[in-house]
């Protein structure tokens, strides 16, 4: 059996997130990593956690720490995440999970040679309301149209209409729609539908990054999936599967939805969608994985991501 204890790299909200989700699923976080040692301490002391590092190779030779979660930009996520599994730590990725796909394949290529556990922290494909969107569909199949919306105004959007250049909304260094809310969509598609045949992504760009943007993923069997994501825009988040016997919408973002209608002739009905902590959940699922030494359940989740960089990587090669 193999219990977690977690070093954390990155001092963001999503990584204050997780630390919190972490100690509520009875995971140890044992000390965390930022440049600034200032800011590393600084999280130690918030969550009680015992070491703060600046230095990498100093947290990656702590024989205490067996797991590394990545929360940096998400342009650093491969040559962290490799650095850690060559030096035998597993390793949770913060979504997405690289920007390449090739990035994606050598890094599990490392993890399955080197025995680690290599996860992505996307939230939405561990979660019951998925489990329970599937067993719904039957109910308005055939399905022709879906559409999966996540956009939100960026806390960094002014900044960067005035000239400035935040993380994620630098292209270079993996900013956008596409990859920060648009990654959501995709691997929601993918757990419902699978593999598309044919696909195309177009953006609104503005110095190089596409602050929203239009996925369409088209399926053999005739379904056409719209996966809108905005940085720039407020929007009706939610998604809305379209069949001949009637539709089912969900209300709020993809992955966290908080209710789910089903419209059909003469038939109306409306449910409440599981309300948990996602990350939580989430967490518990590879706390479960790594203590039972689930092989399988961990290839399962790997391939799952390896599907969606393929996607991501051939969206983001073929803007428009």
């Amino acid at each position: 059996m193999i219990k977690m204890c977690v070093g954390t790299l990155g001092t963001s909200s999503i990584c204050e997130t997780l630390i919190k989700a972490f100690q509520k699923a009875e995971i140890e976080v044992g000390a965390c990593y930022s440049r600034s040692l200032e800011k590393a301490k600084g999280l130690c002391a918030k969550y009680d956690i015992a070491k703060a590092y600046d230095n990498y190779d100093a947290l990656l030779s702590d024989e205490g720490i067996n797991t590394i979660y990545i929360a940096l930009p998400n342009s650093l996520h491969y040559s962290y995440a490799k650095k850690a599994l060559l030096r035998n730590k597993h390793v949770i990725l913060e979504k997405p999970f690289v920007l390449k796909y090739e990035e994606a394949k050598e890094l599990k290529d490392i993890a399955y040679k080197q025995k680690r556990y290599l996860f992505e922290a996307v939230t939405s494909i561990h979660q019951n309301n998925i489990k329970k969107l599937k067993e719904m569909i039957k109910e308005v199949a055939p399905l022709h149209l879906a559409q999966f919306s996540y956009s939100k105004v960026s806390r960094n959007y002014e900044k960067f209409k005035a000239g400035e250049l935040p993380n994620n909304f630098n292209y270079e260094m993996g900013g956008g729609a596409l990859y920060d809310l648009g990654v959501y969509n995709i691997h929601m598609a993918y757990c419902l539908f699978g593999k598309p045949d044919q696909m195309a992504y177009v953006q609104n760009t503005i110095r190089g990054c596409d602050c929203s943007g239009v996925a369409t993923l088209k399926y053999k069997d005739g379904l056409v999936v719209s996966c809108l994501a905005g940085k720039d825009v407020f929007a009706a988040n939610g998604i809305v599967l379209m069949g001949e016997k009637g539709y089912i919408q969900t209300i709020d973002v993809p992955s966290k939805p908080t209710r789910f209608i089903i419209e059909k002739k003469d038939f109306h009905k409306e449910s409440p969608a599981e309300l948990t902590n996602p990350y939580v959940v989430m967490l518990k699922v590879f706390k479960k994985i790594m203590e039972n030494e689930d092989y399988d359940q961990h290839k399962q989740l790997l391939e799952h991501s390896l599907e969606v960089m393929k996607i991501m990587t051939f969206l983001d090669e073929h803007r428009r």
